[in-house]
């Protein structure tokens, strides 16, 4: 079982402005849901708890490492999932994740190999492995963004805004891919789409302004407002 623990985080710009206003949460296996508008502080709080920029104050601990201190750990067992994500052009989809799997430290030819096809099978692309990624439609796009991010097969994936500009049969088929691979691993999904909290997280935390609303299961919190 893994474990995130973020306590009493804050977290302050250098222009005074205040994206994280003192959040506590522990998050374990499955889906977490983090629902709150456009400049709640969501993709704040991810890029810190993935280590692109360090807090004002508060500690983050990731199976018991502090990973404030040591974000290399959090990195190397990382499948993250920004809102947007450029691709190379004229770079088929299995050469970009062969790519991407080498930088990811997978050294082994044969091991890279079987895990790209598995992946590409999961996502449902590997009829289209030597496409090129750019000519993808949307779905296509955010699909093969969930097959690079479990590449190395990390403990926690984040992904943020997954399904804006999704159709609703991409968005389905996107979400019970994201539900399939939460089993083993931690699974946080940003959104300001009640529905997709509401069909696929087992708890959840509603953000706004860089603070904790509301914490808890997402169909009591939806029944209470």
């Amino acid at each position: 079982m893994n474990t995130l623990k973020i306590n009493n985080l804050e977290l302050t710009y250098k222009n005074g402005y205040q994206a994280i206003q003192n959040i506590s949460l522990e998050i374990t296996n499955g889906m977490f849901g983090l629902l709150g508008p456009n400049g709640a502080g969501k993709s704040s709080l991810m890029k810190t708890i993935v280590g692109l920029q360090k807090p004002t104050s508060g500690s983050i601990g990731f199976n018991d490492v502090d990973i404030v201190s040591n974000p290399d750990y959090i990195k190397k067992n990382l499948g993250f999932l920004p809102q947007d994500f450029g691709v190379y052009p004229k770079t088929s989809a299995y050469s970009l994740l062969n790519h991407i799997a080498i930088l990811k430290g997978l050294g082994n030819k044969e091991e890279r190999e079987t895990q790209i096809q598995y992946l590409l099978e999961k996502v449902n692309l590997w009829d289209f492995r030597h496409k090129e990624v750019h000519t993808f439609s949307g779905g296509m796009k955010q699909r093969f963004g969930v097959a690079q991010a479990l590449l190395g097969k990390p403990k926690i994936v984040i992904v943020d805004e997954p399904t804006a500009g999704l159709d609703p049969e991409e968005r389905n088929r996107f979400n019970m891919l994201l539900s399939d691979i939460s089993n083993e691993v931690i699974v946080i999904l940003s959104t300001h789409l009640v529905e997709d909290v509401k069909n696929l997280c087992s708890e959840m935390t509603i953000m706004n302004k860089g603070q904790i609303l509301k914490s808890g299961k997402p169909k009591e919190l939806i029944s209470e407002l």
